[in-house]
């Protein structure tokens, strides 16, 4: 088992309520500018916390930056180090994404020692990126240009070498699946939405999916690092220029499951297949799919919709504070989700 799935949040943490939590991330904050150049009465401005919390600098004498602070789960500096070497090699490729600032220590990650709490943070800092992420589905023709976007990132992707030091989560069957998953560890069958027979449905939809993937394989045409979330909330645009955000839970996966989750928490609406073949039009202008990579389309979506289930589990239990993430910890549109969920997985079976 991948190292990361080890790591978590303590329960000094966890039994915090929201006000004490957003407390503890202004302290890291504040005794993390130092290291970035800034007085710590510098101002800052908490943009989200979802996960990680996210904060704007404002310096009085050089342009504003944004500080991250990561979440203990699944996080380590490998792991933020090898997020920003993949970073550098897309951007290489003329593909904005965002730009990390090295500390004064010529380091891109500082760890922030918080022994009040007995716990530390690791702490990074990029540019500020103008623009804003849609909250509503934009105009279909961004879609085609997102398509062409998510292929670049896959071609990059294929020639890319990780680094000796590469540590990254993992997009497979387990880790959505099982327990121990990349979803906080929240796991569909525990969800007390659900009746037996919804569980039932479920189970075998998992393993359809799981019998699917096994005789899909993995080859470097179909399989490598991936973003794994490209839904608009993690795109801002600027003057029709995009920038792709949120590079936190990228790892090795199946390119296709990239393509599948542009419509997550959005798979009900009458316009998905129309905007998933303008998404697959933008895509293959750049990288070409074959036709087991087509056929295995329904089944990456509703792969990425069961892990969407634990990601409702995880939000509704940890009040969450994000800009575009508007479905996150409303508890009843979440069980809309779920129950609609169980009839995909339904249809999914028949099909």
């Amino acid at each position: 088992m991948n190292e990361l799935y080890n790591l978590k949040e303590t329960d000094v943490f966890q039994s915090m309520p929201l006000e004490e939590k957003i407390s503890y991330f202004s302290k890291v904050a504040k005794k993390a500018l130092p290291f970035w150049g800034c007085d710590q009465n510098t101002e800052i401005k908490l943009l989200n916390y979802t996960e990680n919390a996210t904060f704007k600098v404002c310096p009085e004498k050089q342009n504003a930056f944004i500080m991250r602070i990561h979440r203990a789960f699944y996080t380590n500096e490998n792991s933020i180090n090898s997020e920003f070497d993949w970073l550098a090699s897309i951007r290489d490729d003329g593909i904005h994404v965002p730009t990390p600032i090295e500390s004064i220590n010529h380091k891109l990650v500082e760890k922030i020692a918080m022994p009040e709490y007995g716990d530390s943070r690791y702490v990074d800092c990029e540019i500020f990126e103008p623009g804003k992420a849609p909250i509503d589905i934009p105009e279909i023709e961004k879609f085609e240009q997102l398509g062409e976007i998510i292929a670049k990132v896959h071609l990059n992707a294929e020639k890319y070498e990780k680094p000796a030091y590469y540590e990254r989560l993992i997009w497979e069957a387990d880790q959505t699946f099982s327990k121990i998953n990349n979803y906080h560890f929240e796991v569909y069958r525990e969800n007390e939405v659900f009746t037996k027979v919804d569980i039932k449905i479920l189970d075998l939809a998992a393993e359809k999916i799981k019998n699917r993937l096994a005789l899909y394989g993995k080859d470097k045409h179909n399989y490598g690092l991936i973003h794994s979330d490209f839904r608009f909330s993690n795109i801002l645009l600027n003057q029709g220029e995009f920038t792709i955000l949120d590079f936190d839970d990228f790892g090795d996966g199946w390119y296709m499951y990239d393509i599948a989750s542009v419509m997550a928490l959005n798979e009900d609406r009458d316009d998905v297949d129309e905007i998933i073949e303008t998404v697959l039009k933008g895509y293959q202008k750049y990288r070409k799919l074959n036709r087991d990579d087509l056929d295995m389309l329904k089944t990456f979506q509703m792969f990425r919709r069961m892990g969407m289930i634990s990601v409702g589990m995880f939000f509704v239990k940890n009040a969450v504070l994000g800009a575009g993430e508007n479905i996150e910890n409303n508890s009843e549109q979440w069980k809309h989700y779920y129950k609609n969920t169980v009839e995909a997985a339904h249809r999914y079976l028949v099909a």
